[in-house]
C-alpha cells in the first residue's frame, strides 16, 4: 500500500493518526514526520532518511591496504590479533 493513499485516509479522518502509523508498522511520531514530508514534497518526501556511510568509516585507502599487509606481514597472527 502506498503512503498517499493511507495518508489520504488519515486525512479525511477514516482512521486516525495511530491506525495510519499501525498499517505502516511505524511508530505515531514517525507517521507525523512523513506526513509533514509528503506534504512540503509530495511522493518523494516520505522516504527513510537513514543510510549512507557510517561517519566512522575508515578511508577506502586503508581498507585496500589491510589484506596485503596482512599476507605479507602478519602471515603468521590471527585475525583477531592482527586487529589488534
Amino acid at each position: 500500500m502506498r503512503f498517499s493513499t493511507i495518508f489520504d485516509r488519515w486525512e479525511s479522518g477514516e482512521i486516525g493518526q495511530d491506525a495510519a502509523a499501525e498499517l505502516w508498522e511505524m511508530s505515531v511520531q514517525t507517521f507525523q514526520r512523513w506526513s509533514a514530508h509528503f506534504e512540503s514534497e509530495g511522493n518523494a518526501g516520505p522516504v527513510d532518511r537513514r543510510g549512507g556511510p557510517s561517519p566512522r568509516r575508515a578511508p577506502q585507502e586503508e581498507v585496500e591496504r589491510m589484506p596485503g599487509l596482512y599476507r605479507a606481514r602478519y602471515a603468521d597472527f590471527t585475525v583477531k590479533h592482527f586487529h589488534e
